[in-house]
């Protein structure tokens, strides 16, 4: 099985909003989301984000993998989540524009 290892942002965070309206699509719901971009017709605005759109807004941490034989998406996400649990937050001062 493959599988990756991304980072979402939670569905009312400003970074998430904006992304959706950029995106057309809204990940969580996968409702459209339309909105004016400056100096870009709709058609291109829409041509330029095809495929991102269909995967929605992320970061990958881990691009896809295969998992060793033997080896199950449950265990995975157990080792993750204790892996998880053991790291600091980073805390950023970042500004949309």
């Amino acid at each position: 099985m493959r599988c990756a290892i991304t980072y979402v942002p939670p569905p009312d965070n400003p970074l998430t909003l904006k992304a959706a309206a950029w995106l057309g699509r809204d990940s969580y719901s996968g409702m459209p989301r339309r909105t004016e971009v400056e100096g870009l017709t709709s058609g291109d605005h829409s041509f330029l984000t095809a495929l991102p759109r269909r995967a929605g807004f992320h970061a990958t941490l881990k691009p896809p993998f295969a998992l060793e034989t033997g080896h199950s998406v449950h265990e995975l996400d157990r080792r993750l989540a204790e892996f998880s649990l053991g790291l600091t937050p980073v805390a950023l001062d970042l500004r949309m524009r």
